[in-house]
């Protein structure tokens, strides 16, 4: 009986023990969770938790390590590399890339020398990408050469996103063109387009013109891409200097060659619109004014934005025949007022008297978002009856006319308006007007700006208005004057980096030579992360009803939880009724979810970025923002790949269904409601 009695107690005591370790783990999570989302990278218990006998606890303290970004914690990630779990050792090498600080390029390339795991050795490549200089170059170019396809593609992706960041991996250039040219895999050859695109050194010129022979979209896409850049390039270059490089040359004659003319129209007629668009773009960019008879053709595209492109491109070459045609489009009451818009904005380029006529005499300053357009062609015309319109426009009660109408108003080349004009309008304590305003002061030095410019400061609050903050302090600080010292050094506790940064160097201008302690930051981030949270193992879709169809959407939870539960949160509450995709940018995204529709709006709280390792593809959704943890409502969806945003946005969805829908939408299209399909 006793016998019996000791083994029931040893077992119990067993399960207790294994119980604790649960709750231990359930504990330390929520701990790490709440580092993560408060941004306490100083935490010391980081150092416990990065070495816990737990991989799970490591794996999750190395995941928040990235999501903070705090540089001066690049010694605990590196020891990371060395993890016995590669989950861990992977996560390590994305933290690491997600500092976007060359400090972190050493640890990195030591692993690299001794890793065997494929998945992290991408991720090194993939960090070396973000972080790495020229000591990065020959582990790439092993990459490239190591005939394992996703080794090549995360090279290649590496050495485009180097040259985004202007670290140019010039010696990389003859192996990203071998697999161009020559890889049989498709993820190698469009990412290494992509990579030389991004380069776009002249050297590449035939390289690139080969491939828009490639039987990949993408590989086409991004080619022209590149060759776009290089042609328009080649009319500012002084040719009595270049005239005997045989590099020039030869582009030069590529450019102006039958046969590249040929691949450009049967491009510019392609069944896929974002390979109309960019052919398009080329013909403007390089400006092929005997290729104009393309664009055209294309003025009766069954896609707008490939319509719109070609009056704008027509613009550029200044064809005679097209103001003809762009009055037309204006008396058609029929066409899409956004086809009239853009004919309006084509037109003050090449007739500004007439087309400034037609505007005040059809004028309705309160007629928005049609204004958006009016705007736009008043932009382009500098005068002072221009001007006054303008001010009708952003006096009319109307936030978002208002705010783009300052934003035309303050451009120094523009008639000077009176300062008093400018500062009146940051008693709104709007947080848009007030950043156009301060950022106006920033380059107009006119020191009757301190006060008002110190008043408005004290209205905004990080990280919601973050953008807001940064630019009435960079406009105080270039006033540069002694009075403003006290104030500068109340921002050194400011718990946001970037404003204790703006802060110090103001000070350092202020008293060069001088050493300026740091005081303790006592504040926390005020960023929300309290929303009912969605099983990371769920998928929820959702469906946006806009005008133009639907789009569903599949959510990653289990990428970025805070993100989700945010946007169910808010489709819940009908927050997306009626908002407009106040952004369009074809070829790249489409965005929307501000309630102002200027780009300006959110919901009245921040929630914090959570980066994470999926990747911007075709259809993916990603939260926007104007720095880090500035984000709230307003999301994206990528037409394309984007690899530059990746690490950088948050991405916590893709497009299931409907992106015909999405490839359709033009500003300004409304979201009827977001439908939650499978709660």
């Amino acid at each position: 009986m006793h016998r019996i009695l000791g083994l029931m107690l040893l077992i119990w005591l067993v399960a207790a023990f294994q119980g604790c370790g649960w709750l231990e783990e359930k504990w330390t999570l929520e701990k790490i969770e709440r580092a993560e989302y408060t941004r306490d990278g100083a935490n010391p218990d980081f150092v416990h938790w990065l070495n816990h006998r737990n991989p799970a606890i490591r794996l999750r303290a190395t995941v928040a390590l990235g999501r903070i970004q705090d540089s001066s914690r690049v010694v605990l990630l590196a020891n990371r590399l060395a993890d016995a779990d590669p989950a861990v050792r992977e996560a390590a090498a994305f933290a690491l890339g997600q500092l976007f600080n060359p400090v972190a390029e050493p640890p990195l390339i030591e692993a690299n020398r001794s890793e065997q795991d494929q998945r992290v050795k991408r991720r090194l490549a993939e960090a070396l990408g973000k972080v790495g200089t020229a000591r990065s170059f020959p582990i790439l170019a092993d990459y490239l050469e190591s005939t394992v396809p996703e080794l090549e593609k995360t090279a290649a992706l590496a050495c485009g996103i180097q040259a985004y960041r202007e670290v140019v991996p010039v010696p990389n250039i003859g192996r990203l063109s071998t697999l161009l040219l020559k890889s049989p895999h498709p993820e190698a050859r469009w990412t290494s387009a992509y990579a030389l695109f991004r380069i776009h050194n002249l050297s590449t010129t035939r390289v690139l013109f080969t491939s828009l022979n490639d039987s990949l979209p993408y590989v086409r896409y991004f080619a022209l891409q590149g060759l776009g850049l290089m042609f328009g390039r080649l009319n500012t270059l002084d040719m009595n200097r270049y005239r005997n490089n045989p590099v020039v040359r030869e582009a030069l004659v590529i450019r102006n060659s039958e046969a590249f003319g040929s691949r450009v129209e049967a491009l510019a007629g392609d069944s896929l619109w974002y390979l109309r668009l960019k052919a398009l773009e080329v013909i403007g960019l390089a400006r092929l004014v005997h290729l104009k008879d393309l664009a055209w053709a294309r003025l009766k595209d069954a896609h707008p934005a490939v319509r719109m492109k070609a009056m704008e491109v027509l613009g550029e070459l200044k064809d005679a025949r097209l103001e003809g045609y762009l009055e037309q489009v204006l008396a058609d009451s029929s066409a899409d007022w956004r086809l009239r818009g853009q004919a309006l904005v084509v037109l003050a380029d090449l007739d500004s008297v007439n087309t400034l006529q037609r505007i005040a005499a059809h004028f309705n300053p309160s007629r928005w978002p049609q204004n958006y357009f009016v705007i736009k062609a008043l932009e382009k015309i500098r005068s002072q009856p221009a001007n006054q319109l303008l001010i009708q426009l952003a006096d009319a009660g109307v936030t978002a006319q208002a705010t783009l109408a300052l934003e035309v108003l303050v451009d120094l080349q523009r008639p000077r308006l009176p300062a008093r004009y400018f500062l009146d309008k940051l008693k709104l304590g709007d947080p848009a007007i007030t950043t156009v305003v301060a950022t106006h002061f920033r380059y107009r030095k006119d020191t009757t700006a301190i006060d008002p410019l110190l008043e408005a400061y004290s209205r905004f609050e990080a990280p919601r208005d973050m953008e807001t903050l940064e630019a009435v302090l960079l406009a105080l600080d270039s006033l540069a004057t002694p009075r403003l010292e006290d104030f500068f050094r109340a921002q050194l506790a400011n718990p946001y980096p970037r404003i204790r940064q703006i802060a110090l160097d103001a000070l350092l201008r202020l008293k060069p030579g001088q050493t300026i302690k740091l005081p303790p930051v006592t504040r926390k981030y005020a960023v929300r992360w309290d929303f009912p949270r969605v099983d990371a193992g769920r998928r929820p879709r959702v469906r946006l009803v806009t005008n133009r169809g639907n789009i569903d959407l599949e959510l990653r939870p289990d990428k970025a939880p805070v993100t989700v539960a945010n946007f169910l949160y808010l489709a819940r509450q009908g927050f997306y009724n009626g908002i407009y995709f106040h952004r369009v940018v074809p070829g790249f995204v489409v965005q929307a979810g501000d309630p102002r529709g200027d780009g300006w709006g959110g919901p009245g709280y921040a929630i914090p970025c959570e980066y994470n390792d999926l990747t911007y593809q075709r259809g993916v959704v990603g939260m926007a923002h104007a720095g880090k943890d500035t984000g709230g409502s307003q999301f994206f969806i990528t037409h394309l790949p984007q690899p530059h945003l990746n690490g950088r946005y948050t991405a916590f969805g893709r497009v299931v269904a409907g992106m015909e829908v999405v490839d359709s939408l033009m500003v300004y299209d409304q979201i009827k409601e977001i439908q939650i399909l499978n709660e």
